[in-house]
């Protein structure tokens, strides 16, 4: 994800094709907001993000999903990690998010 401005970011990168079929369409290179444009009135959806790109500090969570619409796939709980990456050395640029995504009993997807 390269940063747009302090309200987007972009996704420049590949989103894995497991993903994308989990998820039922493809985002490689979609902004957040074009890529989850149900979760977008939702600030908070996108606060953690901002904070990685801000802080330059990785961040780790395991819940219920919040951008991704769980009644279209078969998952109930996602857990992932987002990591800054920066070219210059220090300012974030872009973000690294690592997925694991959970079946109702727990099962890795």
């Amino acid at each position: 994800m390269q940063r747009r401005d302090l309200n987007a970011s972009r996704n420049d990168g590949l989103v894995g094709t497991r993903i994308c079929e989990l998820i039922g369409k493809e985002l490689t290179g979609l902004w957040l907001d074009e890529a989850h444009s149900h979760a977008i009135r939702q600030t908070s959806n996108f606060a953690r993000f901002r904070k990685v790109v801000d802080t330059g500090e990785p961040s780790h969570r395991r819940g219920k999903p919040t951008l991704y619409l769980a009644d279209k796939a078969d998952f109930t709980e996602i857990e992932n990690a987002v990591f800054p990456l920066a070219r210059d050395g220090k300012n974030t640029d872009m973000l690294l998010v690592y997925s694991i995504f959970y079946t109702s009993g727990g099962v890795e997807l």
